[in-house]
Formats: structure tokens, sequence, C-alpha cells
């Protein structure tokens, strides 16, 4: 294993103490030195997810689990391609978890990524030159991206 990779489950460790009763032991520096940028711990349709991104050197990680088993692990680059949220998601008709992601694209831009969490494939992946809008719906999912010469497009992710 890797120096990112013991720092990162020391961190993952920290981030499970810091959510629990013992999260008095922890600054906020002390979370900053260990690169956590974003933790959380989601209940979807009561089945527990724990979500953790974070970096180390400029360049981002982002581990998604649920009941101590890792389904999802992306290395998201530097900052201009990292991190901005993410939310879970099913869609009608299909039994699978989808994690929708937001990430920075260049100086302005976004891109999004709907993972299926089931295989950790990521089925639909779109940027966009601007800030773009995405929409969740019962079986689908819109963005609308902006290209450079700002001309809006919309671009679609249907449950097959």
């Amino acid at each position: 294993m890797n120096q990112f990779g013991h720092k990162f489950w020391f961190s993952f460790l920290v981030a499970l103490l810091f959510t629990s009763n013992c999260f008095a032991l922890l600054s906020v520096a002390d979370v900053n030195k260990l690169g956590i940028i974003y933790f959380a711990q989601n209940d979807f349709y009561e089945t527990p997810y724990d979500i953790l991104v974070q970096s180390d050197k400029g360049d981002q990680k982002m581990i998604i689990s649920s009941e101590g088993k890792k389904l999802y692990e992306a290395n998201m680059g530097s900052v201009t391609e990292g991190f901005k949220s993410i939310i879970l998601n099913s869609f009608k008709g299909d039994d699978a978890v989808y994690a929708v992601i937001l990430r920075q694209k260049g100086v302005h831009g976004e891109q999004v990524e709907l993972v299926n969490l089931t295989n950790a494939k990521i089925v639909f992946h779109t940027t966009s030159a601007w800030p773009l809008v995405y929409e969740v719906h019962k079986n689908s999912l819109d963005v609308i991206v902006t290209d450079e010469q700002r001309k809006e497009i919309k671009k679609s992710w249907k449950v097959p």
C-alpha cells in the first residue's frame, strides 16, 4: 500500500471517530491536516453509506463504502478536477443505487458523473465549459451543459 493509501485509511478511521462520540478529540485543524475534504454517512433506504473525499498533495481521492465494503473508488485528480458535491439516488425500474457526483472541470466548467454503485461503473459522464445544471427525475438524469461559445445543450441518461 502506498503512502496515500496509508494516509487515506488512517483518515478514514479518524473520520469515523469524528462522527462518533469521540469527535471532541479532533479539532478542525487536525481534520485539515489529514486532508479530509468531505465526509458523510448517509442512510439510503435503510442502508448506511460512507463517503470520503481526501486530498494529498493536491490530488483528490473518493471512496464510497457500505457496511464495510468498498463500492466505488476514484482518483479525482487535482483541484481543477476536484469534488464539489454528491447525492445518492435510485431510479424507478432499477434496483441499483447511484451516486450523482458533481466535479470541477477547469477554471469555470463542471462535470457530472452518474455511478452505478452496484457494479462501480460510470454509466453517464458529461462536461460543461461553464457551470452546468442537472435534474434527477424518476427514471432519468437531465443535464444542461454550456459549450465554449455559451451555447446550451441538453444531455440525458435514462434507465435502460
